[in-house]
């Protein structure tokens, strides 16, 4: 019975602990743009608190892989061993749980450190994160019960392995030929979650050293077709008009790559001074307003939008945008009235125009626009009017310096 309830245990917390790795694996990379967003930040649904920081962090990746990859191969590990202990039966059943047990052993001591970095402050609090560390801690009891040994005869076991590795002898060598094919196979699975992670990782590690080809860039962009992308008044702006780039962007509030590319166009207006113009366009992935929606990626991303619109009319759009980027929107819509209020709004005023039908059209606007332009994801950008398909900053950094060098002088 206690055995039933130890392998129970464990296999609840491995199969958890391999479903937050692969949810963070997949935010991680999100973030990179290489993978679509699904729509469904559950840090901030369930704790209230996001992860982006946390995976944009550098401390989330350690020796070329993502923490959240190395999760996955951890966890797929000690999944492919449960399974061949069950498998293979008492050939393989000790020896499968005691591998177990030494990995998350390792594990323990690995995450003591990395939650020591995490609360100290020296990395971005991450809930997700911080239950992973738990379920590590957890397993370490509950696969020491799994192995039904003594610390003594784990450690008789632990010198057994030795001797055999050393002189190759053994009392039964049909035995020993099963025990060696489990784990070759369990490395095996290891080494293929470990290439498939560093495959998937790859955008990433290319862009952080630089590997791009800037004529291939340049050629890509200036073989892309000029658009027709009216900018008004009503249309939230950063930067001079008369400047020689303009960016424009379609975004959604609920959208987390948006979020963190809303920081990078800040720190591109400063670094060019007065020679970019940054222009906001709505693309909220809520069909509530955006017909060519299926589904709700993001639930309160048209009322965001509205709420944004309402901000705009008192010119208090960007304050009350970086408000929304750092705000949970998977609340209720009346978060918007205490982020007015925060952002310095009149909030009666705020109020009117959030339910104005010319709000409503505003973003509707946008929407067709972009509906036009073929724009189905967010962030697109749009650089002088050409659309820019590859959104890395260092990418779309070439494209500006591009622009400026060819300016007279």
């Amino acid at each position: 019975m206690i055995l039933f309830r130890a392998k129970t245990i464990s296999l609840i917390l491995v199969g958890s602990g391999l479903i937050i790795s692969v949810y963070l694996l997949w935010g991680h990379i999100v973030l990179t743009g290489t993978w679509p967003n699904l729509g469904v930040d559950v840090c901030s649904a369930l704790f209230g608190v996001g992860c982006d920081a946390a995976l944009r962090s550098p401390a989330s990746s350690q020796f070329g892989l993502p923490l959240a990859g190395w999760g996955l191969i951890y966890y797929g590990t000690l999944a492919t061993l449960l399974f061949l202990a069950r498998f293979l039966g008492e050939t393989f059943e000790f020896e499968a749980h005691f591998a177990t047990l030494l990995l998350a052993l390792l594990a323990f001591f690995l995450t003591l450190a990395l939650a020591g970095i995490m609360l100290t402050g020296k990395a971005p609090f991450c809930p997700l994160c911080a239950l992973v560390h738990l379920i590590n801690l957890a397993l370490v009891f509950s696969l020491k019960r799994l192995t039904d040994r003594s610390i003594a005869q784990l450690f008789q076991a632990l010198s057994a392995v030795g001797k055999y590795l050393l002189s190759g002898k053994t009392a039964d060598p049909t035995q020993a030929r099963w025990k060696l094919l489990g784990f070759f196979t369990t490395g095996l699975v290891a080494a293929v979650l470990y290439q498939w992670v560093l495959i998937e990782s790859l955008p990433r590690a290319v862009l952080n050293n630089g590997a791009l080809n800037p004529q291939q860039v340049l050629a890509e962009f200036e073989a892309s077709t000029e658009q027709v992308i009216p900018v008004d008044a009503d249309d939230p702006t950063l930067g001079p008009a008369n400047a020689p780039v303009q960016i424009v962007v379609f975004s959604d509030f609920q959208c987390p790559a948006c979020r963190g590319y809303a920081r990078e166009l800040y720190t591109l207006v400063e670094q060019y001074a007065k020679k970019i113009q940054v222009v906001f366009k709505h693309f909220p992935l809520d069909k509530t307003c955006n017909p060519i929606m299926k589904r709700d990626l993001h639930p309160n991303a048209c009322e965001a939008a509205y709420a944004a619109v309402a901000a705009h009319k008192q010119g208090r759009f960007w304050p009350f945008h970086n408000k929304l980027f750092e705000t949970d929107l998977y609340e209720d819509a009346n978060t918007f009235t205490s982020l007015a209020e925060a952002s310095g709004l009149d909030v009666q005023r705020f109020e009117a125009d959030y339910l104005a039908e010319a709000t409503k059209e505003k973003v509707l606007a946008d929407i067709e626009l972009a509906v036009r332009l073929a724009v189905d994801s967010t962030p697109t950008l749009f650089l002088n009017l050409r659309r820019v398909s590859d959104t890395r900053p260092k990418v779309v950094r070439i494209l500006i310096d591009n622009v400026l060098q060819k300016m007279p002088r």
